[in-house]
């Protein structure tokens, strides 16, 4: 068997592990996936519009609009790594481990340190996947790294 042919099967064990998350047990990792998280800026969101969940992207059932949504994007986005992409949308996880479609233009990958390899480790947490970030990595959704609205700190 070559190396490119175990390669191909490791991968679709991978991505297919979701699909059968509710046999993992919890605390299981996710492989195969990577944090990304929504570009606030190019979508022209406030910290007040992301602490309300208004104006986040949509994911859908497959790479076009046409596919049927599966509902809005939370702030930080596991996608399928090395990233796929097809028709300018890339394969996403949502939380509760169902996949998805999400537009490519709307994610970034997380603000990594200078000199860090920075990333996510993602988790089957019983009913939903859970992420930690990797040292080095921050998932601010604006470059001051103050997400919560003034009104919202306690």
């Amino acid at each position: 068997m070559n190396k490119s042919y175990v390669g191909l099967i490791s991968l679709s064990v991978l991505i297919s592990q979701p699909a059968h998350a509710d046999r993992l047990e919890p605390g299981s990792p996710l492989f195969g996936y990577q944090c990304y998280h929504v570009d606030a800026e190019r979508l022209k969101l406030t910290p007040d519009d992301l602490w309300v969940g208004k104006g986040l992207p949509p994911v859908f059932n497959g790479p076009s609009v046409d596919s049927g949504k599966l509902g809005v994007a939370p702030g930080v986005v596991y996608v399928a790594w090395p990233l796929q992409r097809q028709n300018g949308f890339v394969r996403a996880l949502r939380v509760g481990g169902q996949l998805g479609w999400i537009s490519e233009d709307v994610i970034r990958p997380l603000y990594r340190a200078p000199g860090s390899t920075g990333g996510c480790t993602l988790s089957w947490r019983g009913a939903r996947v859970q992420f930690h970030l990797d040292p080095g990595a921050k998932a601010w959704f604006f470059p001051d790294g103050h997400d919560i609205p003034k009104d919202k700190l306690r």
